[in-house]
């Protein structure tokens, strides 16, 4: 009368740790998703920063060509001075 119920325990096992993996591989995305997604703030506002930085704009304007190097000796000698 079993009816084949000798397979059905390990294969409910087996059903069972498969969907334990799946919640722990959903939990482990979410978490890598969050520490992303704060570590992402942390590097932008760094960024921001760097960029709003006066020795870098000059810095910037040099490489692009927009100012002289006199002009941007100038500049940065001023920016030291204060």
């Amino acid at each position: 009368m079993m009816h084949g119920g000798g397979w059905m325990f390990p294969g409910l096992a087996v059903l069972a740790l498969f969907m334990l993996l799946i919640l722990v591989l959903i939990g482990v995305g979410i978490a890598l998703l969050i520490r992303s997604a704060r570590s992402y703030g942390v590097k932008s506002e760094r960024l921001e920063a760097k960029a709003d930085d006066p020795l870098e704009i000059v810095r910037r304007r040099y490489a692009m060509g927009e100012i002289t190097r006199e002009e941007f000796q100038s500049m940065r000698e001023d920016l030291a001075k204060t």
